[in-house]
């Protein structure tokens, strides 16, 4: 992880798939609903409509049985190469709502994965940075860099993990 102007994140991530499946891996409900989410915690619930100004809502399943909603909105998909989105902490119904540990948290936090292929390894660029946030919400991120960088690298590690399970079954894209 490197800070970039102090306000975001920027991850890479090597995968030994082609960039289809990377992709199908963000694309498609069952796929989000196996690896979606911080370590320790689970998909309870989830809704895709995966198209730009559609969304993906969940509910992450802590493990004292707490439950945590949450959506991502799509604002760029080009497939297979790249998917821009907002995430958010949300209500039930996908209002969004403030953050349940932090009234500093900003209400938007946009994710931008740039996939690239070469030889059938993909490489995925990631950059992670609040979106119109006050200057509060900016401080607050930039303190949790660290730790939401974390939380986003298990989530890659199980995606690394599950698309590996699927290559190994034979299956491919689709």
């Amino acid at each position: 992880m490197r800070e970039e102007r102090r306000s975001a994140i920027v991850l890479s991530r090597r995968f030994e798939v082609p960039r289809e499946l990377v992709f199908l891996g963000y694309s498609e409900a069952r796929h989000l609903a196996a690896w979606w989410g911080p370590r320790g915690l689970s998909v309870a619930c989830c809704e895709l409509d995966f198209r730009v100004g559609g969304s993906f809502r969940y509910c992450l399943r802590l493990p004292d049985g707490h439950e945590m909603w949450a959506k991502l909105t799509y604002r760029e998909i080009t497939r297979p190469g790249r998917i821009v989105y907002t995430d958010a902490f949300a209500d039930e119904n996908g209002a969004t709502i403030r953050a349940p540990f932090s009234v500093d948290w900003p209400l938007e936090v946009q994710n931008s994965l740039s996939l690239t292929e070469q030889g059938g390894v993909t490489m995925l660029e990631m950059r992670v940075s609040p979106l119109d946030a006050t200057t509060a919400e900016r401080r607050s991120f930039v303190a949790a860099c660290t730790a939401v960088a974390h939380c986003i690298n298990g989530s890659l590690d199980a995606l690394s993990r599950h698309l590996a399970a699927r290559l190994a079954l034979g299956l491919t894209a689709g």
